[in-house]
């Protein structure tokens, strides 16, 4: 990849396909599935997040939060995620 920060969204997107995968039972969560999510807002178990941006927000700052606290492997370096980032991510999402 040429340029690290224009894919650092990329991990995340992966993450949350990843979640929606998973299968319940043996002590996995049920996740509910990504498709549609435009739709189903609120967002989180509280109703916090009342539009895709802030829920995006909300990831963002979980994300950098823990790019500071945690060690980070050196060939993915701290997550930060522009404006364009997260706008895409949401174009994606809304995709779905």
């Amino acid at each position: 990849m040429k340029n690290k920060k224009a894919a650092a969204w990329v991990p995340l997107a992966i993450m949350l396909i990843a979640l929606s995968l998973i299968s319940v039972g043996n002590g996995f969560f049920k996740i509910p599935p990504l498709w549609g999510i435009k739709d189903t807002a609120p967002y989180f178990h509280d109703n916090s997040a009342n539009n895709l941006v802030e829920l995006m927000n909300h990831y963002d700052a979980a994300l950098q939060i823990l790019s500071a606290n945690d060690p980070v492997p050196l060939t993915i370096g701290p997550v930060d995620l522009s404006e364009q980032d997260k706008a895409d991510i949401i174009a994606y999402m809304n995709l779905l």
